[in-house]
């Protein structure tokens, strides 16, 4: 009688373990999908899920980077409704500290530059960022009168470099890329949730 109980609580235990590690698999995978991996250029391919079809995402999509994009036509340089395809350029700022020149900190203010490729099929999109490209100054903290005043000095401007020659004065690569990654995982959460929301108003 108790070794039956004993077994019944074992199995009982040992389906409670399984559903647990098949929630964690799960959960695991799911993170994995959405981990970018950035390629040796700074680029990286993601294929997005969605509840809509390829022209609703076409659509969709389009009106959000028309929205988000200043001056968007002068952005775009592909625009196929019939394949479902959309090629932009954009950029964003960044702001790096780095501390190549005689051990003093250098301030990068610059731009990162990048085409944004996208493909709709039905229920999925595929986002492509590649051709990363930066322009940018750089600043360190200069002292006179003795150290009294402190005023930040510009040493050097570049325009259009590419990503091997900027990340070679970054000392900080993995800081860099976390930024970088912090800001394309939110653009594809934005994306997603635009499309659902658009899609929901369209079902009213």
């Amino acid at each position: 009688y108790y070794l039956c109980d004993i077994n019944v609580l074992e199995i009982n235990l040992m389906k409670k373990l399984i559903i647990t590690l098949l929630f964690a698999i799960i959960g695991i995978t799911s993170y994995a999908q959405d981990t970018i991996r950035f390629d040796t250029n700074g680029g990286f391919t993601q294929v997005i899920t969605t509840d809509a079809n390829a022209k609703q995402e076409y659509a969709y999509l389009r009106s959000y980077f028309a929205g988000k994009i200043s001056n968007y036509k002068n952005a775009v340089q592909v625009e196929d409704a019939e394949n479902g395809k959309i090629i932009l350029k954009a950029n964003k700022n960044f702001r790096v500290t780095s501390d190549k020149l005689m051990g003093r900190p250098i301030d990068y203010d610059g731009i990162e530059k990048f085409d944004i490729t996208i493909d709709c099929k039905d229920k999925r999109f595929r986002l492509k960022i590649d051709a990363v490209r930066y322009s940018y100054n750089g600043y360190i903290i200069m002292a006179s009168n003795g150290g009294n005043i402190k005023q930040r000095e510009k040493i050097f401007s570049h325009e259009n470099e590419d990503y091997y020659l900027t990340i070679q004065q970054i000392s900080n690569i993995e800081s860099f890329n976390e930024k970088r990654s912090e800001y394309f995982s939110k653009l594809i959460a934005d994306l997603k949730a635009y499309i659902k929301q658009q899609k929901k108003e369209d079902d009213f």
